[in-house]
């Protein structure tokens, strides 16, 4: 099994593809973290389906949101949404 890095993967996506058609699997890194592993599409895969997601999700294009203040202390931001979980 290869690993390459991130930057190294996206510089030569064409020729790691063809690796990985030809039977290679690769790591990708970030740094010393293997972040994905890009496999062969075979058989375990033939029932790969992409499943559309429910129906209830129109209202996400009528949803409102308040304008952005003018000043905004975003370490406490942060901090909130973090508290929040």
């Amino acid at each position: 099994m290869k690993s390459v890095r991130i930057a190294e993967f996206k510089s030569r996506l064409s020729k790691y593809l063809r690796l990985v058609q030809k039977g290679a699997e690769i790591v990708v890194m970030d740094r010393e973290t293997p972040i994905a592993k890009v496999v062969p599409f075979g058989p375990a895969y033939d029932d790969f389906r992409v499943i559309p997601p429910k129906k209830g999700f129109e209202h996400i294009r009528t949803l409102k949101f308040e304008p952005p203040s003018k000043k905004t202390d975003s370490l406490r931001a942060l901090l909130a949404e973090r508290n929040r979980g």
